[in-house]
């Protein structure tokens, strides 16, 4: 089976890269842009970008599994497939981090705790364990990735109910993940942000034309109801802008938001432990909102120079590696 690429996902991938980006960079540190810059107030809701990367997720994850094919024994090679494309980077970036938290005490410039090193709590990154026990993790957007992971999980278990030419059993399924959200309600488990995964599983289904668009209407009419009650009007219209750039967007064209979708994982691992540096060692000597909101900039800009090479050197490897890897 084979579908036209859908080149809405890279712009949107951009946007909440940027958006989650500038979220951090503008509000990580709560005194270094006072509350009425105009930049740290933009930016204020910059981590809907967050949700918008839950959509996207839950929607491409089944669409390349129908792609490939996917059958219920090819778990193993979809889970696999899935840990050779994120995790190389994902392990790179702590080792970085790691480099970089020692390296950055040894400057007179820098602001904050002195370097320590708990090796049972980094261990504890590997398998997305940490929210889990309760251990803090060392790069604050780290908990989406374990979120993101228990998801790839749930759909090698799941995929197959939700592929099915049966309505009732494909219906049963929504309903039976919508009632897990409201059972399951821990912050470090998939099923708090389901809703957002399902706006994305339920577009999969009409984009490949396995449900008629009366059919999405109204399910996505009470997914988008349930996340207003939920979570509130930011994540509620975040999440309906989403769903209609991905069934409308296609043919529109940003190439700054394409560059930043066709980083947006590296520039998503490295924004905090780059450029949150280059702002917190300026923090001493400069001064000034107009000052400040430069640098802003220019840790955005350093954040996007380190990060397209991370992905030359790293990322882009691991992506031609996954893509070898069949399900079937």
């Amino acid at each position: 089976m084979k579908y036209k690429r859908i080149t809405s996902i890279d712009i949107l991938r951009g946007l909440a890269a940027f958006l989650v980006t500038m979220f951090h960079l503008s509000n990580g540190s709560s005194k270094f842009l006072s509350d009425e810059n105009v930049v740290k107030i933009i930016f204020k809701v910059g981590w809907v970008g967050v949700e918008i990367f839950f959509i996207i997720s839950g929607f491409i994850i089944p669409y390349s599994m129908m792609l490939g094919n996917y059958k219920i024994k090819s778990g193993g090679r979809f889970l696999w497939k899935r840990i050779c494309r994120i995790d190389p980077p994902y392990i790179a970036s702590i080792i970085l981090i790691l480099g970089l938290n020692f390296i950055s005490t040894l400057s007179p410039f820098y602001k904050g705790n002195s370097f320590s090193l708990n090796i049972k709590d980094v261990l504890y990154h590997f398998g997305y364990l940490s929210g889990i026990l309760g251990k803090p993790w060392i790069n604050v957007v780290y908990w989406t990735l374990a979120i993101e992971f228990q998801y790839y999980i749930l759909m090698a278990l799941i995929f197959p109910f939700l592929s099915s030419n049966k309505a009732w059993l494909f219906f049963t399924t929504i309903v039976g993940l919508v009632l897990l959200k409201f059972f399951i309600v821990q912050e470090f488990f998939v099923f708090k942000y389901l809703l957002y995964f399902l706006i994305g599983i339920v577009l999969f289904k009409k984009i490949t034309n396995q449900i008629t668009f009366s059919i999405l209407v109204p399910i996505v009419f009470c997914l988008l109801g349930l996340i207003l009650w939920k979570e509130g009007i930011l994540p509620t219209l975040a999440s309906a802008f989403t769903m209609l750039f991905i069934l409308y967007g296609n043919n529109i064209t940003i190439k700054p938001l394409a560059f930043f979708g066709t980083i947006s994982y590296s520039l998503y691992l490295l924004h905090v432990p780059i450029g949150g540096r280059v702002i917190n060692l300026s923090t001493n000597f400069v001064h000034g909102e107009v000052a400040r909101s430069s640098i802003v900039l220019i840790a955005l800009f350093v954040s996007l120079i380190i990060s397209y090479g991370f992905y030359l050197v790293i990322e882009k490897r691991f992506i031609l590696l996954s893509s070898k890897i069949k399900l079937v």
